[in-house]
């Protein structure tokens, strides 16, 4: 099959697949844009690697992206997951981005505008500015220690927060481990037990228990 050029890059109209050169394509939509596409053998697995828009990016550059990926699929490593390591978000984007993709699916504003307080307090002055793939176990040992016993509600709060974020993260491929998962049942002293609530009054009791007080 025979590769574009340059000039038959800008002239295809017809929407499809066009090849450019081994596992890259140009692809033009239904609505006359193009854009390119790797079609590569990953782990075992064909996936479609997007390489930018045409012309924005040029028959050239997509070459030398396209042979980058394959050189670095020829090592055993995911080109997805080396260029997402060369933009590693720390911790405080990747709570935010987190925030906001839960944000729709609360129903009470009272969550949305709680939900990052206690990762602001507790966990920003640790790790706030830390890229989340240096994230281990004895970071998040050190944020919920001091807060495990005295604050037991908050601290369970603070690590489900956390194991969110790193949940998002692990979603992007920014992580391979969720390191928040482990229950530290040996690193963490064993919370207080939560006091049962006592039960509800009758509204006829309701008189002697004021006096009572």
């Amino acid at each position: 099959m025979r590769k574009l050029n340059a000039t038959q890059c800008k002239t295809v109209t017809k929407p499809g697949f066009y090849r450019a050169d081994d596992t890259l394509y140009l692809y033009v939509k239904p609505t006359g844009r193009k854009s390119w596409v790797q079609r590569i053998v990953v782990d075992g697995r064909r996936v479609n690697l997007g390489l930018g828009p045409y012309p924005v990016v040029t028959v050239a550059e997509a070459r030398d992206q396209a042979l980058d990926n394959r050189r670095l699929v020829r090592k055993g490593k995911h080109p997805l997951v080396e260029k997402r390591k060369t933009q590693m978000p720390i911790f405080r984007s990747a709570a935010v981005s987190t925030y906001e993709s839960l944000k729709p699916t609360w129903k009470s504003r009272h969550t949305e505008k709680m939900w990052l307080q206690p990762i602001e307090k507790y966990v920003y002055p640790q790790i706030g500015n830390l890229p989340v793939d240096r994230i281990n176990e004895d970071h998040l040992l050190e944020i919920l220690k001091p807060i495990w016993t005295e604050k037991p509600e908050t601290g369970r709060r603070v690590r489900r927060r956390i194991r969110a974020i790193l949940d998002w993260c692990r979603d992007h491929r920014y992580v391979q481990q969720n390191v928040a998962e482990n229950r530290f049942k040996t690193a963490l002293p064993a919370m207080p037990k939560v006091q049962e609530n006592y039960r509800a009054l009758d509204y006829r009791e309701m008189h002697e228990a004021v006096k009572s007080i």
